[in-house]
């Protein structure tokens, strides 16, 4: 045993050696710990400002909602939330944006790089790196509010409210053609369905309002998460479980009863939870009786909310058109606020 001892003597004193080495190496290029980064230099610095300037000029027709600026012994990073105006696309900005920054003209020795990405495909993050720097972080949102009403007359003379909520909006021709009607509607999105995402973006940037439209059997923590900028839940059936109150008041959600199908224990839950409730007064279907019904609901009570499958959304749409000045459309929220 004794003749190995030399030799492993030896080797384990050679490990020591190279072990202290490279870790002296290492302190020398990093710093022990953290890595120390060259300081920048005078031409990074004016790029930085070249970016700041930009920035500045496109988006000096949104709401800024946040503008910080961190800072270091030689160097700042920017973050500033924006909100675009009313009507433009976040994506085409974001694009614009991108192009401007990477002009051939600043060279690339440092480069510009810029780096759009989008996690619901309706805000948009940009981060503009100058060589290897971080130095501004745009958060784009778009502004989602309602468009105007197509006869403005009606919003001042009192008109009824009518409020159509269309179910189960996909990416096929029909729900393309609702979110293209001009007049406001409100639509539900189920979760999880082909292209949810997309189909609550585009609702969002059409001026529709947006309900999660819950199937059951569907968790509603991730229903919530799937159909982004829901204002509130759509239940058209019993959804099998018990709803998370705390979840929907968290996110700032109503409910809305679609066929009186809701239990009242879980609408009297709700209510003392301070969860809004709505209730559908009328559900369109294929004969013609329901527009009647509607007229005298609204003329009743002042406002309605008319449940409509997407197979009649374009004659419901149709008819709320030509009955413009008598009655008013409205999203269901407006209906809610009203305190239908």
């Amino acid at each position: 045993m004794k003749r190995y001892a030399l030799p492993i003597l030896i080797v384990v004193g050679i490990a020591a050696a190279a072990w202290k080495i490279t870790w002296g190496l290492a302190e020398d290029v990093v710093g022990g710990e953290e890595l120390v980064a060259p300081e920048a230099s005078a031409k990074e610095v004016r790029l930085a400002d070249i970016v700041d300037q930009l920035v500045e000029s496109e988006l000096s027709d949104a709401t800024i909602d946040g503008d910080v600026r961190k800072d270091t012994d030689d160097w700042s990073v920017r973050t500033v939330d924006a909100r675009l105006p009313n009507g433009f696309d976040v994506g085409d900005r974001a694009a614009l944006i991108e192009e401007l920054v990477e002009d051939d003209r600043y060279g690339d020795s440092p480069s510009i790089e810029a780096y759009v990405t989008t996690a619901n495909e309706l805000d948009v993050d940009v981060r503009v790196y100058i060589g290897k720097r971080l130095s501004h972080h745009l958060r784009l949102k778009p502004t989602l509010t309602s468009a105007p009403v197509a006869d403005p007359l009606s919003a001042s003379t009192g008109a009824p409210l009518v409020a159509l909520v269309i179910s189960d909006i996909g990416p096929d021709a029909e729900g393309v053609l609702v979110l293209q009607a001009g007049i406001p509607l409100t639509v539900g999105i189920v979760p999880f369905s082909p292209f949810a995402l997309r189909a609550a973006r585009n609702a969002v940037l059409s001026h529709k309002e947006v309900l999660i439209d819950l199937q059951p059997g569907q968790p509603l923590d991730l229903a919530v998460d799937a159909v982004p900028y829901a204002t509130g839940l759509l239940v058209t059936e019993p959804p099998g479980m018990a709803l998370d109150d705390a979840l929907l008041a968290s996110e700032d959600l109503y409910l809305l009863d679609a066929a009186g199908e809701l239990e009242p224990s879980t609408l009297r839950e709700a209510r003392n939870a301070g969860i809004p409730v709505l209730r559908a007064s009328e559900v369109v279907t294929a004969d013609q009786d329901w527009a009647a019904r509607a007229e005298h609901l609204a003329e009743l009570h002042g406002a309605v909310v008319l449940m409509v499958p997407l197979s009649e959304a374009p004659g419901a749409i149709r008819w709320l058109h030509a009955r413009q000045g008598d009655l008013r459309p409205a999203f269901a929220n407006e209906v809610l606020e009203r305190g239908g």
